[in-house]
């Protein structure tokens, strides 16, 4: 007599989840043909040696640049990316590009603004999601926004990016958008002549303001969520 074995198969289905995330993308900036580029640079024999040692210490143009928002810094990865736990509800952020900040404290190691530095260029766009009337979709709006007159920056509704401002290129205008729980800007481009080496190094005289940070998962009833910790 055979015995049969039945398996019973127990699926458990599980929900995974995370916070809210803040996101863009740096792609390098479109540039013109390689053949036009080297006739404009043969007129002027010094750009030649200029561009080849600034292209030895940058062979990345989107990666190790540094952003700050609500309180985090981070930096963008060899693929440009950059991410923030989303702070806020509204659906509209001030970008501001600067190379260099001051922090104004509030007490301790709490930053209760930071401050343009005098001498310094900067430059301020205003990105904003809407949804357009007539099609209904989703639509990123970017435009250009005036320098705050007292030079504050306030951290709860601004990102800080460290650059001069003349290596970022920041596309006016509508995009499409894909709206849900998190915010993804769209892209920005960086222009080659950006030195991230020395925007690092100005960062790190800072890195007393700033706790590292470990992402804790916590099993819920049905979902895992993503905390914190110093």
């Amino acid at each position: 007599m055979k015995q049969s074995t039945i398996l019973f198969l127990l699926c458990a289905t599980f929900q995974l989840s995370a916070d809210p995330i803040l996101t863009f993308f740096f792609k390098p900036f479109p540039l013109q043909p390689t053949s036009q580029r080297t006739l404009q640079k043969l007129k002027k024999p010094h750009a030649i040696a200029k561009r080849t040692l600034q292209g030895l210490g940058s062979a990345n143009l989107v990666a190790g640049i540094f952003s700050s928002y609500y309180g985090f810094i981070d930096v963008s990865n060899a693929s440009g990316q950059t991410s923030f736990p989303r702070k806020q509800s509204k659906e509209v952020i001030s970008v501001v590009i600067t190379q260099k900040v001051s922090p104004v404290i509030m007490f301790n190691n709490t930053v209760s603004h930071w401050e343009l530095v005098p001498g310094s260029s900067a430059a301020a766009y205003r990105f904003e999601l809407k949804k357009d009337p007539e099609t209904n979709l989703a639509l990123w709006h970017v435009e250009s926004a005036p320098v705050p007159e007292n030079s504050q920056i306030q951290p709860t509704d601004s990102l800080l990016i460290i650059a001069k401002p003349k290596n970022v290129f920041i596309p006016i205008g509508a995009s499409f958008a894909h709206p849900d729980a998190n915010l993804k800007l769209p892209d920005m481009y960086i222009k080659p002549g950006i030195n991230t080496v020395r925007n690092a190094l100005y960062m790190l005289n800072m890195n007393f303001l700033f706790r590292p940070i470990d992402l804790l998962y916590k099993r819920e009833k049905s979902r895992y969520g993503t905390l914190i910790a110093e």
